[in-house]
């Protein structure tokens, strides 16, 4: 608990002021007081995110099938296939990453867990195999889309199929702020050519007039 002391005002303060002046010193201590604990208004969860698209999917087997993808503590799951050998999942995955796009850190540290579940009439859904794919190494922001294949294994090591997947990792904040420093650049450079120019053009017209009064004489 912060400890508040009041203000002496001058001896000779009248009475309202000497009200308003503790009132207001008493104001700036629960300010500075609560400043320690009150988060930054300013900061805000991280907008990078992972986005994940899966293609050319195949299983050996026919089946219906659904793919569970894991990056972090979010999960997204696909819809159920039709009973088939290739299923088509075409919807694009978002996961929110809890940190920022330069803590490359936790970004080489990036990974993605796809688990796939079969439906069986007889079993229900069974979880039959899985791929883990680690992107870190060559994880990089806004830097466009990477492919990787994912090849599915049961617990036994039996290859039961396999995926592509496309992926980048986005941060339209940092996107935004880039675009912000190569316009400042691009306005830096400009006034800089304008100011060369400038004074180009006053050391010609100096010159112009030191031969002008040259040939005057």
């Amino acid at each position: 608990m912060a400890t508040l002391t009041a203000v002496r005002p001058p001896s000779g303060s009248s009475l309202s002021q000497r009200v308003r002046t503790s009132r207001r010193s008493l104001r700036d201590e629960l300010t500075a007081a609560a400043a320690g604990t009150r988060p930054d208004s300013h900061a805000g969860p991280s907008s990078c995110a992972l986005k994940v698209q899966v293609s050319d999917v195949s299983f050996k087997k026919s089946g219906r099938y659904f793919l569970t993808l894991t990056s972090g503590e979010v999960e997204r799951r696909t819809s159920v296939s039709g009973s088939t050998k290739a299923p088509t999942f075409g919807d694009e995955f978002a996961f929110p990453l809890p940190f920022d796009s330069e803590d490359m850190t936790s970004l080489a540290f990036l990974d993605l867990s796809i688990t796939v579940t079969q439906l069986a009439f007889s079993r229900g859904a069974t979880t039959i195999g899985a791929a883990r794919l680690h992107l870190g190494e060559t994880a990089r922001v806004n830097s466009g889309v990477q492919e990787v294949e994912a090849i599915f294994a049961s617990a036994k090591g039996a290859i039961l199929g396999s995926a592509r997947l496309q992926w980048s990792v986005q941060d339209p904040r940092a996107a935004e702020r880039a675009a912000e420093e190569a316009a400042a650049e691009r306005a830096a450079a400009e006034r800089e050519r304008e100011e060369r120019r400038r004074s180009e053009e006053a050391l010609q017209a100096a010159e112009r007039t030191a031969l002008d009064r040259a040939a005057s004489l």
